[in-house]
């Protein structure tokens, strides 16, 4: 009988350990997903992760038909092929951020650039180094005071255009971290082909590690 009970008692508190230890556990919720011509990797941790990580995975999609320069239903396409456009709200703050930050710059960063952009070819793949004649002719197009936004409206001037791929990730990922704390996750990790966020530290408490690829297949040697 002892036996039996000693049996009884073990099982018992086995049984209390799983029970704490899945109370304990943390969910996770990830996807990858092919957008803004990247591979992107979404994490997540709590108990509303996979809640949160449809909402990330909806703000990728939506940006991306936002402001994508190649597809023709985007509003960033519709205002380089038309000279102007009626854009969302979130479009509205995007660029205007962007031209902050051109102004604060002194025009070292600058979304009417697409038009040197698209000379060289990077977003059809058909790769190409323009002239020096051809690449002063196109400055003329470039610089924040050809791009005019209004209320819900943006201009450009005739030839301009703008391309968001310098702060597209950057800014989809900041409104990715927000979604998540509105869900109430305290950590996560997201990679947006590169641009890599954090939110909070990992589910044991460690802090996050990042690193960095050598471009390089060999350390470079001092000389």
């Amino acid at each position: 009988m002892k036996t039996l009970r000693r049996g009884i008692a073990l099982i018992f508190a086995v049984c209390c350990i799983c029970m704490q230890q899945t109370a304990f556990a943390v969910t996770q919720a990830s996807e990858t997903l092919f957008a803004m011509d990247t591979v992107m990797t979404l994490t997540a941790y709590g108990k509303n992760a996979e809640t949160a990580i449809e909402q990330a995975k909806k703000i990728v999609l939506e940006n991306e038909a936002r402001w994508s320069v190649t597809k023709e239903s985007s509003e960033v396409f519709h205002l380089n092929s038309q000279g102007s456009a009626e854009i969302s709200a979130e479009t509205f703050e995007i660029v205007s951020r962007a031209l902050e930050m051109s102004e604060l710059t002194d025009g070292a960063f600058d979304i009417t650039v697409y038009p040197l952009v698209n000379a060289w070819g990077f977003t059809a793949g058909t790769h190409r180094v323009p002239d020096e004649a051809e690449i002063k002719e196109l400055l003329l197009l470039v610089g924040r005071d050809k791009l005019t936004i209004s209320g819900s409206s943006a201009y450009l001037n005739a030839g301009s255009m703008i391309d968001l791929g310098g702060i597209a990730k950057g800014y989809t990922g900041d409104m990715i971290i927000d979604a998540f704390k509105s869900c109430g996750i305290n950590s996560a990790l997201i990679n947006l082909g590169g641009n890599v966020q954090t939110l909070g530290a990992k589910p044991d408490g460690s802090a996050w590690r990042i690193g960095i690829k050598s471009p390089y297949d060999e350390p470079c040697s001092g000389s």
